[in-house]
């Protein structure tokens, strides 16, 4: 699209208007999510040059334009109202919905659905129609729709989402716990191949157990367990644990507990849990190889090793693209750098010599991200499992950059170096710029009403906001606000990064429906970035105290 546009800019400059149109009419058509096919479409609209209807309604929804599509769209269906119209009423939901208009996208929805015979288009309209009535409030309703939906529509994807927005439904009104119990099992049973299927299955083991039937949560952990390898099956797992344990069978929990651990290892959240349950009673751990010292040279034939068409002597060529990257470098450009980078980074994904130069290059210029990014790449073309990658490698991954501050500041809040490094490396991969798009700021993430309110309690009077990326200030500020959030949840790290991610409202909603149970509050965190944040901080923070012993408590 840009390409077009920017022909049709020349063309346009150069006299050459039916030229213009054309390419800009190629614009919208060969991308219409892109910006440049929204330049485009005004260029043809001022000049009053026909645009196909539903192309221009989808172009203004995806620039944000949803007012004009609302009124080509309607001007449409009173026009020529046989002329695709269900696709028409489906790009009307949408734009409706975006305004947060769901009685409009409902009827919308509705009519979309009536009218058409396109099997994508049905499932969009059966779970948008759904969505319009749980925005609403209205759950029982949208339950409803998506029962019918999982019923009725061909598609084994449709049915399978649409029986998992049911389950959600009935889940959050206990009196309607069984309910959801069944549609998940349903879900799991019936579209295996889901995405939603693993965790359905877990989900309905967990309601069963939270109802104190551990008979049929027991039954279906047990089949559900054995049935895959991702985190799903492995939380079945652990969570047959907590049944012996609920029981009080102290023996069998933590033998079924060392199996987990040694079943699942230290890249699953499961193992790693299994592993700090195992810790506080006591137990001796499953031993952990520690990852294999390779000299320069050995690093280099390995790596070269991952791809057929590589040899050790590629090393010697420096890729000239870091001449320019240098240069912008030198000269304090360090924006574009960074772009660049990042656009080396991807061009070369499949190109194992290319992204270890890149990660050695990036993180002697303190380009960290970047380099972390190029080395969690090398070892996933590895093909083999992280910690049986090379120590230099993991520990590119996991570096302990601005150690000094990091520690410095972790002893002065008593908090865990290895898990405060976990958070920073989550955060920012250690970028030190780095900027979120809801204003978030630094190497620690930091909010600029939150900063101010910890430099006040800090007594750092000369604050300013652009402080927050230097990282003197926002790794102390982190580590304080990170050590209020412990305090408030009485020294619980799952509750204080569910609090430092989502605030402490929500993480003390969540620990009220846990009653006090750490794991159970995990699993009954409602948001997902919420839940994957706590998972993925406890894991990178055991593979902070594995690769380096000495930041451990």
């Amino acid at each position: 699209a840009e390409i077009w546009y920017r022909l049709g800019q020349a063309q346009e400059a150069a006299g050459l208007i039916e030229d213009a149109w054309t390419s800009y009419h190629q614009a919208t058509k060969a991308a219409p999510a892109s910006g440049y096919a929204y330049q485009a479409l005004v260029e043809l609209v001022n000049a009053q040059q026909a645009v196909d209807p539903l192309l221009r309604a989808e172009i203004d929804i995806a620039a944000g334009a949803y007012l004009p599509a609302i009124t080509v769209l309607k001007l449409h269906l009173e026009e020529t109202p046989g002329d695709r119209a269900d696709k028409a009423y489906a790009l009307l939901a949408r734009a409706y919905e975006k305004l947060d208009d769901y009685a409009q996208s409902e009827q919308a929805w509705r009519q979309a659905l009536a009218l058409t015979s396109d099997e994508a288009l049905k499932s969009d309209a059966w779970l948008g129609l759904g969505r319009s009535y749980w925005r609403r409030g209205l759950k029982e309703e949208a339950r409803e729709v998506y029962l019918q939906a999982a019923e009725q529509s061909q598609d084994p994807d449709t049915a399978a989402t649409a029986l998992w927005w049911a389950a959600v439904l009935a889940g959050e009104d206990e009196a309607k716990w069984l309910q959801a119990a069944d549609d998940f099992m349903r879900l799991a049973r019936t579209y295996p191949q889901s995405d939603y299927a693993a965790q359905a299955g877990f989900r309905a083991g967990l309601i069963h157990y939270r109802l104190g039937d551990y008979e049929t949560a027991r039954a279906l952990w047990t089949e559900h367990a054995s049935a895959g390898r991702n985190l799903w099956h492995a939380a079945a797992d652990f969570w047959l644990g907590k049944l012996f344990q609920a029981e009080g069978k102290d023996a069998e929990t933590l033998d079924h507990w060392r199996g987990v651990a040694d079943r699942w290892g230290v890249n699953n959240f499961y193992g790693v849990r299994a592993r700090q349950k195992l810790a506080e009673a006591g137990q001796p751990l499953p031993p952990i190889d520690s990852p294999s010292d390779m000299d320069d040279d050995a690093l280099l034939a390995w790596t070269a090793g991952l791809s057929p068409s590589a040899n050790v002597t590629d090393f010697q060529q420096i890729p000239p693209e870091f001449a320019q990257v240098e240069e912008w470098h030198r000269i304090g450009e360090r924006d574009r750098a960074h772009r660049e980078l990042e656009r080396l980074r991807l061009a070369w994904k499949d190109d194992p010599v290319r992204l270890l130069q890149l990660a050695l290059f990036a993180r002697d210029r303190g380009y960290y991200d970047a380099s972390i990014r190029a080395a969690l790449r090398l070892a996933n073309l590895s093909g083999q499992s992280f910690i049986d990658t090379p120590r230099s490698i993991q520990e590119l991954a996991y570096p302990t950059y601005y150690e000094d501050l990091v520690t410095s500041s972790a002893q002065r809040f008593d908090l865990d170096p290895a898990l405060y490094f976990a958070l920073i490396r989550q955060e920012s991969l250690f970028w030190a710029p780095a900027a979120s798009h809801v204003g978030a700021q630094g190497l620690t993430q930091i909010m600029p009403g939150t900063g101010r309110g910890a430099a006040s309690q800090l007594g750092m009077t000369d604050f300013a906001l652009s402080d927050l990326t230097r990282p003197v200030i926002s790794l102390t500020m982190g580590a304080y606000i990170f050590s209020q959030e412990l305090a408030r949840g009485d020294g619980n790290v799952f509750w204080a990064l569910a609090a430092y991610n989502a605030g402490p409202g929500n993480a003390a909603f969540w620990w009220g429906l846990a009653e006090g149970d750490e794991d159970l509050f995990v699993e009954l965190i409602s948001f997902r970035e919420t839940q994957t944040y706590v998972r993925t901080i406890t894991v990178q923070a055991e593979h902070y105290r594995r690769l380096y012993p000495e930041l451990r408590e």
